[in-house]
């Protein structure tokens, strides 16, 4: 579940942008939790709640983690990356410019 687009969770039918939005959920993913060369943050990490609770729960949480704002949202999320992944945030800003993909802005 940790990787499903927000609109598959809430059961609305799939379309191929939900794609690019998983996949960008997966990258996020290994780059937290492979990026360090250790899985120093497995335990703390904020990405726990990705896949733990029912669908409601996560969908919450994926759009609060979407959120635009630096201090909260998506900046908990970059905090959990090592530097040599900044990249993700101009991904991030591409995605969130693509219709059809519930990323807020």
């Amino acid at each position: 579940m940790e990787f499903m687009a927000i609109e598959v969770l809430l059961n609305i039918n799939h379309i191929y942008q939900h794609n690019l939005e998983s996949f960008f959920y997966m990258l996020i993913w290994q780059c937290a939790r492979n990026g360090w060369g250790k899985d120093i943050h497995s335990r703390d990490s904020k990405l726990h709640a990705w896949y733990t609770g029912n669908y409601e729960d996560i969908v919450n949480i994926k759009l609060d983690h979407m959120s635009k704002d630096e201090n909260i949202g998506f900046g908990f999320i970059l905090r959990e990356l090592p530097p040599k992944f900044c990249g993700v945030k101009e991904i991030k800003q591409s995605v969130n410019h693509s219709p059809s993909i519930i990323i807020i802005d």
